[in-house]
């Protein structure tokens, strides 16, 4: 069975609900914990990987990675039986995982500043 995880600004998180009708999460620590600086948008940041190389974060705006100058939280999904990859060109593909029914939620680890935690992680920042 894979290991999913899922990150939030949230530090009390027990239970992993969809909003929206779904709920995500990722096989990738690092992507975890990028989204773990939640909230971001794609009119700040754009993130992603071509093939297999390195995460890339660009700033699309000046000044965007101080949204990731905070806290995160990285929750493992405790039931993630009924979760399953996107499509290739739908989101993250194969790193973004769906599901319309939740999951009990453990948290494995508090991020104390998320951008250096990417950066350790090998993720590069591209500024504008």
């Amino acid at each position: 069975m894979k290991i999913l995880f899922h990150g939030s600004s949230r530090p009390d998180l027990k239970y992993l609900k969809p909003s929206r009708h779904i709920s995500f999460a990722t096989p990738s620590f690092a992507l975890a914990v990028a989204f773990s600086a939640s909230p971001w948008s794609d009119r700040e940041l754009d993130f992603g990987r071509i093939g297999n190389g390195p995460w890339t974060f660009k700033e699309k705006i000046p000044g965007a990675f101080k949204l990731l100058d905070k806290r995160g939280y990285i929750y493992v999904l405790l039931k993630p039986e009924h979760y399953h990859p996107r499509k290739r060109g739908n989101g993250l593909g194969p790193y973004e995982w769906t599901s319309k029914k939740g999951s009990p939620l453990l948290k494995v680890a508090e991020i104390k500043n998320v951008c250096q935690a990417l950066v350790s992680f090998g993720v590069r920042l591209k500024s504008k």
